[in-house]
């Protein structure tokens, strides 16, 4: 898990994610959902798999409870979406424009400074751009 680590004034941790197929973040929050392992039960590599749960969290679509993880109320909300479906890339979309590292990081590595809200309209009007 990578972290953009603390701030000398305080203790300000941002996860990166460290997949960028979220069709794998898919399999794990249905993995979840199942109430099976995601390291066991979807194809993947436990590699893969805890890339893929450490991006789920950091999109809040899984939080981790007593040793196991569990669906957040936005990660049911996207399983019950069609796949491929222009809702389900909508949300993707949304979940990314709003994590801790778009928000916090995102607007200080543009020249112009972009805030979220011109960078998800800018995601939305280029609908070549693929989340998933």
């Amino acid at each position: 898990m990578m972290n953009c680590g603390a701030s000398p004034r305080g203790n300000m941790r941002i996860v990166v994610p460290e997949t960028s197929d979220l069709r794998r973040v898919l399999l794990v929050l249905g993995a979840i959902r199942d109430g099976l392992s995601p390291h066991d039960s979807c194809g993947l590599s436990i590699r893969q798999a805890s890339y893929a749960i450490q991006t789920a969290t950091a999109l809040r679509l899984v939080s981790r409870k007593d040793r196991a993880y569990e669906l957040t109320s936005s990660g049911i909300d996207l399983l019950s979406l069609a796949p491929g479906s222009t809702e389900l890339r909508t949300a993707l979309r949304r979940a990314v424009m709003t994590m801790d590292l778009t928000v916090r990081v995102l607007p200080n590595l543009l020249d112009p400074a972009l805030s979220v809200e011109q960078a998800a309209t800018a995601l939305e009007e280029n609908p070549e751009t693929h989340l998933a």
